[in-house]
Protein backbone atom coordinates (compact mmCIF):
# COMPACT_ATOMS: atom_id res chain seq x y z
CA UNK A 1 0.00 0.00 0.00
CA UNK A 2 3.10 2.58 0.84
CA UNK A 3 4.27 1.97 -2.36
CA UNK A 4 1.34 2.45 -4.52
CA UNK A 5 1.00 5.48 -2.44
CA UNK A 6 4.51 6.97 -3.79
CA UNK A 7 3.84 5.78 -6.70
CA UNK A 8 0.38 8.27 -6.98
CA UNK A 9 2.49 10.85 -5.52
CA UNK A 10 5.12 10.64 -8.27
CA UNK A 11 2.49 10.39 -11.09
CA UNK A 12 0.54 13.63 -10.09
CA UNK A 13 3.94 15.77 -9.77
CA UNK A 14 4.99 15.16 -12.85
CA UNK A 15 1.43 16.24 -14.71
CA UNK A 16 1.15 19.22 -12.25
CA UNK A 17 5.18 20.11 -13.15
CA UNK A 18 5.29 19.46 -16.71
CA UNK A 19 3.32 18.58 -20.14
CA UNK A 20 1.34 15.56 -20.25
CA UNK A 21 2.38 15.03 -23.99
CA UNK A 22 6.01 14.80 -22.33
CA UNK A 23 5.20 12.34 -19.67
CA UNK A 24 3.83 9.84 -22.10
CA UNK A 25 6.91 10.06 -24.53
CA UNK A 26 9.23 9.41 -21.28
CA UNK A 27 6.72 6.75 -20.25
CA UNK A 28 7.18 4.72 -24.10
CA UNK A 29 10.71 5.14 -23.96
CA UNK A 30 12.51 1.55 -25.13
CA UNK A 31 14.36 0.18 -21.79
CA UNK A 32 18.33 -1.00 -22.27
CA UNK A 33 18.63 -4.40 -22.81
CA UNK A 34 21.48 -4.38 -20.33
CA UNK A 35 20.45 -1.72 -17.93
CA UNK A 36 24.01 -2.24 -15.81
CA UNK A 37 26.39 -1.66 -18.34
CA UNK A 38 27.85 1.71 -18.30
CA UNK A 39 28.22 4.16 -20.75
CA UNK A 40 31.30 4.31 -22.58
CA UNK A 41 33.32 7.35 -21.20
CA UNK A 42 34.18 9.59 -24.25
CA UNK A 43 37.45 10.55 -24.72
CA UNK A 44 39.10 13.33 -23.46
CA UNK A 45 40.54 16.08 -26.11
CA UNK A 46 44.26 16.48 -26.76
CA UNK A 47 43.72 20.23 -25.40
CA UNK A 48 41.72 22.70 -24.23
CA UNK A 49 42.05 26.76 -24.95
CA UNK A 50 41.15 29.09 -22.38
CA UNK A 51 41.62 32.84 -22.30
CA UNK A 52 42.96 34.70 -19.90
CA UNK A 53 44.73 37.75 -18.68
CA UNK A 54 48.19 37.42 -17.25
CA UNK A 55 48.20 38.41 -13.26
CA UNK A 56 51.61 37.16 -12.33
CA UNK A 57 54.63 35.25 -13.90
CA UNK A 58 56.75 33.15 -11.87
CA UNK A 59 60.34 32.86 -12.75
CA UNK A 60 63.56 31.07 -11.43
CA UNK A 61 66.94 31.66 -12.18
CA UNK A 62 65.59 34.11 -14.93
CA UNK A 63 63.78 30.89 -16.51
CA UNK A 64 59.69 31.44 -16.38
CA UNK A 65 58.04 28.58 -14.53
CA UNK A 66 54.30 29.75 -14.59
CA UNK A 67 52.16 32.08 -15.53
CA UNK A 68 49.09 33.13 -13.68
CA UNK A 69 45.92 34.34 -15.35
CA UNK A 70 42.65 35.63 -14.79
CA UNK A 71 39.62 34.52 -17.38
CA UNK A 72 36.67 36.74 -18.19
CA UNK A 73 35.09 35.03 -15.41
CA UNK A 74 37.37 36.61 -12.89
CA UNK A 75 38.29 32.94 -12.61
CA UNK A 76 42.33 32.01 -11.82
CA UNK A 77 44.09 29.73 -13.19
CA UNK A 78 48.19 29.04 -12.79
CA UNK A 79 49.94 27.58 -16.39
CA UNK A 80 52.88 25.68 -15.89
CA UNK A 81 55.63 26.61 -18.27
CA UNK A 82 58.40 23.97 -19.62
CA UNK A 83 61.44 24.32 -21.80
CA UNK A 84 58.51 22.83 -24.52
CA UNK A 85 56.13 24.96 -24.24
CA UNK A 86 55.48 27.09 -27.64
CA UNK A 87 54.87 30.75 -28.27
CA UNK A 88 53.31 32.09 -31.18
CA UNK A 89 52.82 36.02 -32.24
CA UNK A 90 48.92 35.59 -33.43
CA UNK A 91 49.04 38.77 -35.96
CA UNK A 92 52.97 38.21 -37.11
CA UNK A 93 52.86 34.60 -37.39
CA UNK A 94 55.89 33.79 -35.54
CA UNK A 95 57.38 32.48 -32.48
CA UNK A 96 57.09 34.94 -29.72
CA UNK A 97 59.81 35.48 -26.93
CA UNK A 98 58.10 34.08 -23.96
CA UNK A 99 59.94 36.69 -22.02
CA UNK A 100 58.24 39.27 -23.77
CA UNK A 101 54.92 38.56 -21.73
CA UNK A 102 53.84 40.71 -19.16
CA UNK A 103 51.54 41.33 -16.12
CA UNK A 104 48.17 42.95 -18.07
CA UNK A 105 48.91 40.76 -21.17
CA UNK A 106 45.50 39.24 -22.48
CA UNK A 107 46.62 35.97 -24.26
CA UNK A 108 45.41 32.60 -24.96
CA UNK A 109 46.36 29.11 -23.48
CA UNK A 110 46.37 25.70 -25.14
CA UNK A 111 46.90 23.43 -22.19
CA UNK A 112 46.16 20.17 -20.66
CA UNK A 113 43.05 18.63 -20.33
CA UNK A 114 44.79 17.78 -16.78
CA UNK A 115 44.12 20.34 -14.04
CA UNK A 116 44.64 20.27 -10.43
CA UNK A 117 42.11 20.64 -7.73
CA UNK A 118 43.90 23.56 -6.00
CA UNK A 119 42.91 26.59 -5.64
CA UNK A 120 43.61 28.06 -7.67
CA UNK A 121 44.14 24.75 -9.98
CA UNK A 122 47.30 24.32 -11.78
CA UNK A 123 47.01 22.74 -15.63
CA UNK A 124 50.34 22.28 -17.89
CA UNK A 125 50.40 24.54 -21.01
CA UNK A 126 51.47 23.46 -24.51
CA UNK A 127 51.23 26.66 -26.26
CA UNK A 128 50.46 30.51 -25.60
CA UNK A 129 49.05 32.75 -28.09
CA UNK A 130 49.70 36.20 -28.05
CA UNK A 131 49.41 39.29 -30.00
CA UNK A 132 45.64 39.23 -31.40
CA UNK A 133 44.61 41.99 -33.53
CA UNK A 134 41.21 43.31 -33.32
CA UNK A 135 38.27 41.18 -34.36
CA UNK A 136 40.25 38.23 -35.82
CA UNK A 137 40.54 35.30 -34.27
CA UNK A 138 43.38 33.73 -32.60
CA UNK A 139 46.02 30.86 -34.05
CA UNK A 140 43.89 27.32 -34.07
CA UNK A 141 46.36 24.94 -33.09
CA UNK A 142 46.05 21.58 -33.83
CA UNK A 143 48.08 17.75 -34.01
CA UNK A 144 47.98 16.41 -37.64
CA UNK A 145 46.55 12.57 -37.69
CA UNK A 146 46.62 12.41 -40.98
CA UNK A 147 47.51 14.11 -44.55
CA UNK A 148 45.73 13.50 -47.99
CA UNK A 149 46.20 15.33 -51.31
CA UNK A 150 43.21 16.50 -52.51
CA UNK A 151 41.81 18.70 -55.26
CA UNK A 152 41.70 22.20 -53.70
CA UNK A 153 44.99 21.25 -51.74
CA UNK A 154 46.05 19.31 -48.99
CA UNK A 155 43.92 17.62 -46.49
CA UNK A 156 44.82 17.19 -42.52
CA UNK A 157 42.69 15.35 -40.34
CA UNK A 158 42.80 16.11 -36.76
CA UNK A 159 40.52 16.48 -33.35
CA UNK A 160 40.79 12.45 -32.82
CA UNK A 161 38.93 12.76 -36.71
CA UNK A 162 36.45 15.45 -36.22
CA UNK A 163 37.79 17.89 -37.89
CA UNK A 164 39.05 18.55 -41.54
CA UNK A 165 41.47 21.15 -42.48
CA UNK A 166 41.99 21.65 -46.12
CA UNK A 167 45.15 23.61 -47.20
CA UNK A 168 44.83 25.47 -50.26
CA UNK A 169 47.64 24.58 -53.27
CA UNK A 170 48.62 28.42 -52.93
CA UNK A 171 48.59 28.93 -48.74
CA UNK A 172 51.89 30.31 -47.29
CA UNK A 173 53.36 27.73 -45.04
CA UNK A 174 56.43 28.41 -42.71
CA UNK A 175 58.57 26.68 -39.89
CA UNK A 176 57.38 27.67 -36.46
CA UNK A 177 61.44 27.14 -35.62
CA UNK A 178 62.84 29.70 -37.86
CA UNK A 179 59.63 31.00 -39.87
CA UNK A 180 61.56 29.96 -43.26
CA UNK A 181 59.55 28.52 -45.58
CA UNK A 182 58.01 25.00 -45.76
CA UNK A 183 57.26 22.32 -47.86
CA UNK A 184 54.04 21.10 -47.13
CA UNK A 185 54.82 17.76 -49.07
CA UNK A 186 56.69 17.01 -45.61
CA UNK A 187 54.01 17.18 -43.26
CA UNK A 188 53.05 13.99 -41.76
CA UNK A 189 51.35 12.39 -38.59
CA UNK A 190 52.55 14.04 -35.47
CA UNK A 191 53.32 17.01 -36.49
CA UNK A 192 51.30 20.08 -34.94
CA UNK A 193 50.49 23.28 -36.91
CA UNK A 194 48.82 26.39 -36.21
CA UNK A 195 46.25 28.15 -38.47
CA UNK A 196 43.72 30.55 -38.73
CA UNK A 197 40.00 29.98 -39.88
CA UNK A 198 36.99 31.62 -38.48
CA UNK A 199 34.33 29.95 -40.52
CA UNK A 200 33.70 25.62 -39.58
CA UNK A 201 31.38 23.89 -41.84
CA UNK A 202 28.83 21.68 -39.53
CA UNK A 203 29.38 18.11 -40.74
CA UNK A 204 31.22 15.21 -39.73
CA UNK A 205 34.06 15.79 -39.38
CA UNK A 206 33.42 19.41 -39.33
CA UNK A 207 35.43 21.04 -42.34
CA UNK A 208 37.35 24.28 -42.18
CA UNK A 209 39.46 25.97 -45.43
CA UNK A 210 42.83 27.95 -44.34
CA UNK A 211 45.62 29.76 -46.26
CA UNK A 212 48.02 29.70 -43.95
CA UNK A 213 49.90 27.30 -41.43
CA UNK A 214 53.00 27.57 -39.47
CA UNK A 215 54.34 23.87 -38.42
CA UNK A 216 55.91 22.73 -35.53
CA UNK A 217 57.20 19.05 -36.87
CA UNK A 218 56.91 16.27 -34.66
CA UNK A 219 59.38 15.63 -31.28
CA UNK A 220 60.26 12.34 -32.46
CA UNK A 221 62.22 13.72 -35.67
CA UNK A 222 64.74 14.61 -33.28
CA UNK A 223 68.33 12.52 -32.71
CA UNK A 224 67.45 12.85 -28.56
CA UNK A 225 63.80 11.91 -28.64
CA UNK A 226 64.35 9.34 -30.72
CA UNK A 227 67.49 7.22 -28.94
CA UNK A 228 65.93 4.57 -26.10
CA UNK A 229 66.06 5.34 -22.90
CA UNK A 230 67.89 2.29 -20.79
CA UNK A 231 67.07 2.03 -17.10
CA UNK A 232 68.41 -0.93 -14.93
CA UNK A 233 67.50 -1.41 -11.61
CA UNK A 234 69.10 -3.91 -8.47
CA UNK A 235 66.42 -6.86 -7.07
CA UNK A 236 66.55 -4.41 -3.79
CA UNK A 237 65.86 -1.17 -5.76
CA UNK A 238 62.18 -3.32 -6.79
CA UNK A 239 59.32 -4.48 -5.03
CA UNK A 240 56.48 -6.94 -6.42
CA UNK A 241 52.74 -6.46 -4.96
CA UNK A 242 49.93 -7.83 -6.84
CA UNK A 243 52.28 -9.41 -9.45
CA UNK A 244 53.22 -5.79 -10.58
CA UNK A 245 56.38 -5.18 -10.52
CA UNK A 246 57.10 -1.50 -9.18
CA UNK A 247 60.19 0.33 -9.63
CA UNK A 248 61.47 3.63 -8.11
CA UNK A 249 59.22 6.58 -9.41
CA UNK A 250 61.79 9.61 -8.87
CA UNK A 251 64.77 7.67 -10.36
CA UNK A 252 62.57 6.43 -13.32
CA UNK A 253 60.92 9.98 -14.25
CA UNK A 254 64.68 11.56 -13.98
CA UNK A 255 65.76 9.38 -16.26
CA UNK A 256 63.07 9.65 -19.21
CA UNK A 257 63.62 13.69 -18.66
Amino acid sequence: MKRNVITALSLTAVLLCGPTTAFAQEAQAPVAENPSAEAPIPALPERYLAYGKITDIRKENGVIKSITAEDVQDQTVIYIVSEDTLCLDSGRGTQMDINDLKVGDGVYFYHSPAMTMSIPPQTSVEAIVGNMPMDVACARFHTVEAVENTQNGIRITTDQGGLYITVAKDATATSYADNSAFDLADLKEGDRIFTWYDVVAESYPAQAGVNRVVVVPAAEDTETAASPVKISYSKSEMTTKDDVTCVPLRETADALG
